[in-house]
């Protein structure tokens, strides 16, 4: 199943939001966060489905070219060394998603990254940007590692007014929210880590704002559509 617009019918664009976790490849069922993508494959198939550009919003997204990487002697495999750490390569590095999805790939850290170590956060030239492109009608996927949104900052900081995954303020001087920009996010989640999320009713998605009011206990539950239905209405 496959889309390659990355236009809405209707005019307004879409930005919905994913993590994808831990990768089923290199981690044990036993220790992978739940609610992981299963592969990296399944994670393509979700962008082209969805005939979205994948919006890399990570602070730290692993070499961005050829160039940063190095081959094992011992293994012959790719890795790339960050310090005194040395990475295997697993399919989610920024290099692999820009070589399999091409224009449908795009890395925007430097101006979207998180809000730990080095990283500042969203900065506004880069909230503008998503508001620009949502209301020229683009559809966007906001790719970050964690799977729980709850968790990650591309929803207590981007998706909807901040606050820490504990409740307290962010810092007044951060940028708006898309939620204070009129803009409304949808978070998407696997709630199986080992099917294949595009033919089994295992992925759903759900607007961040509900879901903000049931992480604050405003609410009991926020509705939740399965993918497969949400991708044939769009």
């Amino acid at each position: 199943m496959t889309k390659s617009k990355t236009k809405s019918k209707q005019g307004t664009g879409l930005i919905v939001s994913l993590g994808y976790g831990t990768n089923a490849k290199t981690t044990p069922k036993a220790k992978r966060e739940p609610g992981s993508i299963p592969n990296p494959e399944a994670l393509l198939d979700i962008v082209r489905a969805l005939g979205a550009v994948l919006v890399d919003c990570r602070a730290f997204p692993g070499p961005l070219d050829r160039a940063d990487t190095m081959v094992n002697p011992k293994t012959g495999r790719l890795v790339f060394k960050s310090g005194k750490i040395v990475y295997v390569r697993t399919g989610l590095w920024a290099m692999d998603l820009a070589e399999a999805l091409g224009r449908q790939y795009e890395y925007h850290g430097d101006t979207l990254g998180g809000l730990h170590g080095d990283a500042g956060g969203p900065t506004e030239a880069g909230m503008a940007m998503l508001v620009r492109r949502y209301e020229a009608g683009e559809r966007l996927i906001l790719m970050c590692s964690e799977a729980t949104p709850g968790e990650c900052h591309r929803h207590f900081a981007m998706s909807v007014p901040g606050r820490w995954p504990d409740g307290s303020a962010l810092p007044t001087a951060r940028p708006k929210s898309l939620a204070e920009r009129g803009v409304t996010v949808r978070h998407l989640i696997v709630a199986d880590g080992d099917a294949d999320p595009l033919t089994l009713d295992t992925a759903w998605i759900f607007e961040a704002t509900a879901y903000e009011s049931f992480l604050r206990g405003k609410r009991k539950d926020y509705p939740a559509e399965p993918l497969v239905d949400f991708i044939a209405n769009l």
